[in-house]
């Protein structure tokens, strides 16, 4: 697991884009593990899944397939994220929020196209909004951090010829 030994590599909390990583490789952590979970009870008791999640079996008799299919995808999106390098976990997480967002899209479509009601649906959403939040935030904090390293090396850079008259 490269983002666990990345986690021992980070020297001691000296800077504020340090402690930024550490919290961002500890949330991409804590995401991929729980998502991990949850895809493996999805993939090994389907039926648990889905009525914890509101949406009985009997509704649908093929739903546990379903699951299945969204369990392995997700158990391969948790294998993604904590195997990424920092340096490449934004695109990781982009790609990770983008699939989360689709399926908070996915359960308002079934609440207006049955066979769930609304509050239903809402718990269908409500786990990949509890992904994508942590996803976003770490995201920001990524992105926040680039740009202050951006910031402090252009301050420190030499001045570039013609820069001068500026």
């Amino acid at each position: 697991m490269e983002l666990f030994t990345e986690i021992r590599q980070i020297p001691p909390m000296t800077s504020s884009s340090t402690t930024t990583t550490r919290v961002v490789i500890i949330l991409i952590v804590v995401v991929a593990a729980l998502r991990g979970l949850l895809a493996l009870a999805g993939f090994f008791a389907p039926q648990f899944v889905m009525r914890e999640l509101g949406a009985p079996p009997e509704l649908n008799p093929h739903m546990p397939y379903v699951v299945r299919v969204w369990a392995i995808r997700d158990i391969v999106l948790a294998g993604f994220l904590m195997s990424e390098r920092h340096r490449r976990a934004v695109v990781a997480l982009l790609l990770v929020a983008i699939i989360d967002a689709v399926d908070v899209i996915s359960a308002g479509l079934a609440a207006l196209e049955g066979p769930y009601d609304a509050p239903t649906a809402l718990g269908l959403a409500g786990v990949a909004i509890a992904f994508l939040i942590p996803e976003l935030v770490a995201i920001a904090w990524i992105r926040s951090a680039q740009r202050d390293d951006q910031r402090r090396s252009d301050a420190l850079a030499p001045p570039r010829p013609g820069d001068e008259n500026r």
